[in-house]
């Protein structure tokens, strides 16, 4: 009672000392407006729309003059033949048979870019596909301090597979240029280039209008200096559930230590808090703040995006399936680690692992094609790492010993690697690889973080099977910062900080860190900004949409001795 009533006294003393809160627009029309933004995605550009109320998958088709299964095949992530529309959604509409009235609305970039890009795409590799599936690669932003050599490194590819995969014309990339890194980047090696070295000068990289105007890095990092930060959180402080209402006042008081502790360090910063579930938002937030940490749930992420119309970045804080957002809002950052990147890491993690003498199995779930197991499937298809595939369902999986018994190592480690958002899926599976252990077996078992959330798994078993996890976030509890931050929010708040309140720590400190750095200016240096936090590390990607999203996971292993490590 004391938590509650320490950080609802807070709460209340900025929301009083902020600015009077005014009647936001409602979007509730709904009749099917044809959306006036444009988005590029994959090289084809689509209209972005947002679901409204009482609009139909049948009344969008015909307002944009698009079938169906056009609609379908746009938007696979958000499997729209299955799950129907929802409110806010954010849908992307192919563009076709265009007027010439609305040819002529293009902007003076849209037509550059458009020049531009036709003698790439007419430059076809030679022996492979010149428009790869999607699967076949994934995307990277340059930063402003990469060439192609560091790029290849990171990645452990060939620099020609990438620039054959892009069709580049010469080794210059560009700051923000998105490339697509090649899985397999063997079969893209197959190709000669000629006249490398003279070949004509790569296209400039189109800006937008917004950075045309703006300075260019080393002048925003020569005027670099201490400037004010004003920052908003947006959260449902008045939520009905107890424990919900909790985790919100937890986060909105560590945001309020890095507020005191930023101020300690010299940096100026003014924090305003206000009551968002579904509601009007008030007037001037987005003018006012130079970023806004919240809402939390998707749907009200992408409704406060709608309303702020590119004017502040709004700041996802906890939702891992809002990262889709950062692919079609331009002023959208998701902060905790999707568990895509989860499980991009951990096949990672298993490929440096590996050893002579291991072997590497990937344990799918039959019948199950849809989900994170047919993603994981699918890169571990493209990983160079060379697996056996035992499929098995839900009832095979309590004999799944007998299955995995001619495809484990008798020499060095057997590698597993497997998800799946079926609590019972998983449940047996640790429990047949936990039977395989303890009978002498060398088991190491590779996974995201939703394992740990199934209750029904017994934490013996996680280390029994030498659990090696790759999660968004984890308190290291060892560390000296992490000490600090305990023992100040306890001697505040006569409570402990849950993970909210790391979270909550981590996000103001890291964006007012780089606002009081960089002033308006800040935005253009997120991609170059990469930071260790309490609970979680930061490491943004640009997404095709113009929005970013954290790549960074931490590594987590559960030992033989029931000990639990975070590993670099």
């Amino acid at each position: 009672m004391n938590r509650i009533l320490i950080c609802s006294l807070a709460a209340l003393c900025l929301m009083a000392a902020s600015a009077a809160i005014s009647k936001a627009q409602e979007y509730q029309a709904p009749k099917v407006e044809i959306s006036k933004e444009k988005v590029r995605y994959h090289g084809t550009t689509y209209y972005s729309h947002i679901v409204k109320e009482k609009q139909t998958i049948y009344s969008i088709c015909k307002a944009y003059n698009v079938t169906q299964q056009e609609l379908f095949d746009a938007n696979p992530t958000l499997h729209l033949d299955t799950e129907g529309l929802k409110k806010n959604q954010i849908l992307l509409i192919p563009i076709k048979n265009l007027t010439e009235e609305q040819e002529s609305e293009k902007t003076p970039q849209e037509e550059k870019k458009e020049t531009v890009e036709k003698p790439v795409e007419e430059q076809k590799p030679e022996n492979v596909s010149p428009q790869p599936s999607k699967d076949e690669y994934f995307f990277h932003t340059v930063k402003w301090y990469e060439d192609l050599n560091s790029i290849a490194r990171k990645y452990k590819v060939s620099k020609l597979s990438i620039i054959n995969i892009n069709g580049l014309q010469s080794q210059k990339v560009k700051r923000r240029q998105v490339l697509r890194i090649p899985r397999d980047h063997k079969k893209w090696e197959n190709v000669t280039l000629t006249n490398l070295e003279t070949a004509e000068k790569e296209p400039e990289e189109i800006k937008t209008s917004t950075e045309v105007q703006e300075e260019s890095i080393s002048e925003i990092l020569s005027n670099a200096g201490n400037h004010q930060v004003r920052a908003a959180i947006l959260m449902p402080f008045n939520i009905s559930k107890t424990t919900d209402r909790q985790l919100v006042m937890d986060f909105y008081c560590g945001a309020l230590m890095a507020a005191r502790d930023l101020g300690n360090e010299g940096i100026k910063i003014d924090i305003s808090a206000y009551d968002y579930d579904n509601g009007n938002l008030p007037s001037g937030i987005f003018q006012d703040n130079d970023f806004v940490l919240g809402p939390v749930a998707k749907a009200n992420l992408a409704r406060a995006a709608a309303i702020s119309d590119g004017e502040s970045w709004i700041i996802s804080p906890a939702d891992r399936m809002a990262e889709a957002l950062a692919d079609s809002v331009k002023n959208f950052i998701q902060a905790p680690a999707s568990v895509e990147a989860q499980i991009n890491d951990a096949v990672q993690w298993l490929k440096t692992d590996l050893k002579k003498g291991d072997k590497v199995i990937l344990i799918s779930q039959s019948g199950n094609a849809k989900g994170y197991g047919s993603y994981l499937s699918n890169l571990m298809s493209h990983s160079g790492i060379n697996f056996s595939n035992v499929a098995v369902n839900v009832l095979e999986a309590a004999r799944l010993s007998e299955k995995l018994a001619g495809h484990l190592s008798t020499e060095g480690t057997t590698r597993v690697i497997t998800t799946s958002d079926s609590e019972s899926f998983m449940n047996q599976i640790v429990k047949s690889l936990y039977i395989l252990s303890v009978s002498g077996k060398d088991i190491a078992l590779y996974t995201n973080a939703k394992i740990r959330t199934f209750n029904t798994i017994e934490t013996k078993q996680l280390h029994g099977v030498k659990l090696h996890v790759s999660v968004a976030s984890e308190v290291d509890y060892s560390s000296a910062q992490v000490q600090e931050f305990t023992l100040s929010y306890r001697a505040l708040f006569k409570a402990e900080p849950s993970h909210f309140s790391f979270q909550g720590y981590d996000l103001m400190r890291q964006f007012s860190i780089l606002a009081s750095k960089y002033g308006k200016k800040w935005p253009r240096m997120i991609d170059a900004f990469t930071m260790n936090g309490l609970q979680s590390d930061f490491d943004y990607v640009r997404k095709p949409g113009g929005g970013y999203a954290n790549t960074a996971t931490r590594r987590v292993i559960y030992a033989p001795d029931y000990s639990i490590e975070i590993v670099e």
